[in-house]
């Protein structure tokens, strides 16, 4: 019995070390009072932004990629996007990487066969469910931007994410993800 914990024990600590890394765990700020460490972003992406590929609406890539993901992985994964789309939040996750989230679903519209918890974010707002993690060395350019403003950004396409606090279990995120300069 001893060697299985300890079996579990190595096996979760590699887990737990990679735990703050391109995915999100959670879109909530650490709470007030919490132990949370300096900032631990990620150093911006070597290769600059480039050209591209499509520019896409955060309800629509969230839609492409609810339809079939295989096929908008292809289409996207890797790949720089223009998503514009209107902002939910700018906050940071737990570990201090701050995000765009943008709203797929205005509140107010409520797809037909609704859970509570549904109804609540019917009253309240659905979550973000397209979240575009922001470049560290850009974060400054976001300082203005409130929820509610339509905007556009310029990220890296990480992909589809599972994440059960989302409406339908998943999330697209962004990576890398500054304002378009003048004419971009």
């Amino acid at each position: 019995m001893s060697k299985l914990l300890r079996l579990l024990a190595i096996g979760l600590i590699p887990i737990f070390l990679l735990g703050c890394g391109d995915e999100p765990r959670s879109r909530r700020p650490p709470s007030i009072g919490s132990k949370a460490g300096p900032s631990t972003e990620a150093p911006p992406l070597k290769q600059p932004l480039v050209e591209p590929v499509a520019t896409l609406s955060a309800a629509g890539l969230w839609q492409e990629f609810g339809a079939n993901a295989l096929q908008a992985d292809s289409k996207y994964k890797g790949k720089v996007l223009k998503v514009t789309g209107t902002v939910r939040t700018v906050e940071p996750n737990e570990c201090g990487r701050y995000f765009v989230g943008f709203e797929v679903f205005p509140q107010g519209s409520l797809p037909a066969g609704q859970s509570d918890q549904q109804k609540k974010w019917f009253n309240e707002g659905y979550p973000p469910m397209v979240i575009c993690y922001l470049d560290p060395a850009l974060r400054s350019k976001f300082e203005e931007v409130k929820k509610g403003q339509r905007i556009e950004v310029l990220g890296r396409c990480v992909g589809r994410k599972k994440d059960p606090s989302g409406f339908k279990d998943y999330i697209v995120v962004l990576k890398d993800c500054r304002m378009p300069k003048e004419g971009e």
